[in-house]
């Protein structure tokens, strides 16, 4: 198993512009939650917001989990959490691992992100080097849950960083 895979291409570009018309159609309707609202206090400490739209149970949740199954084997992983966020300026999430899921994933949907935005993803490896991935549009990460990782602070001047947010617990259990 591994502890970090980078993954390219992952979605259809058409897909990605449905995700975002999808969350402009609903930027008015309270769907929409806020980092603040939804993670433990110790996961936000003094991040600024990340909105964040819910994909389970929509239209849009078949067609991403389609498109994402080349990366996944969905014999052994069920999607448990399927979320669009919007990360403002100020916003980052330090370093932590997601012991409740076996395996998550980012996938940037910023085009033309440039590292000195900041919102890097940021984790140990196996020898505790830190490791920095910049998010380059379309592509991603899947980690597994024992990976201590976070994202640096994004830059005031930034564009909104825009990710895709899986996470995914094991169909049956490790025996």
């Amino acid at each position: 198993m591994f502890n970090v895979k980078y993954i390219r291409n992952v979605l259809s570009e058409k897909l990605i512009s449905d995700i975002k018309s999808y969350a402009v159609e609903n930027k008015d309707r309270a769907v929409w939650t806020t980092n603040h609202l939804l993670w433990a206090e110790q996961i936000v400490r003094d991040s600024s917001s990340v909105d964040i739209l819910n994909l389970k149970n929509t239209p849009l949740e078949k067609k991403i989990l389609s498109d994402f199954k080349k990366f996944i084997d969905f014999k052994k992983y069920n999607c448990v959490a399927l979320n669009y966020y919007r990360w403002h300026p100020g916003s980052f999430i330090p370093f932590h691992n997601d012991k409740i899921y076996d395996l998550a994933s980012s996938i940037y949907l910023t085009k033309d992100w440039d590292s000195n935005y900041g919102g890097l993803f940021l984790f140990e490896d196996s020898e505790q080097f830190l490791k920095a991935v910049v998010p380059s549009y379309n592509n991603g990460i899947i980690n597994s849950n024992s990976v201590v990782h976070g994202t640096s602070i994004v830059s005031p001047k930034a564009p909104i960083r825009e990710t895709l947010q899986l996470f995914f617990q094991r169909s049956t259990p490790v025996k």
